[in-house]
């Protein structure tokens, strides 16, 4: 364990800014963006679709509305609690739940 963040530690250090913003776009680009909680065909008909990752990237996008709901509740933002709103209706019909 140790060995690996000494890894981390010299490859960061060596970075300049804007090697290091690039490494976190991808990051999020990989968990945030829809083919991320989307896998191909192709991962499906091979059996190697990650599932867990496929949850998790899948729940972060959902704490995403929820943390911005609240924080426009919170501080009365009519802007973001309209955003999330049409986001959580979105979420709402697609339970097809009948409430």
């Amino acid at each position: 364990m140790l060995g690996l963040l000494a890894f981390f530690i010299l490859v960061l250090s060596s970075m300049n800014a804007k090697g290091f913003m690039d490494l976190v776009e991808d990051v999020r680009r990989s968990a945030f963006e829809p083919q991320a909680w989307r896998p191909s065909k192709e991962k499906f008909a091979n059996n190697t679709v990650d599932e867990e990752f496929l949850s998790h990237a899948r729940y972060l996008q959902q704490m995403i509305v929820y943390k911005t709901l609240k924080y426009g509740i919170k501080n009365g933002d009519i802007g973001l609690i309209d955003r999330a709103i049409g986001v959580c209706c979105f979420y709402f019909e697609g339970t097809e739940e009948q409430t």
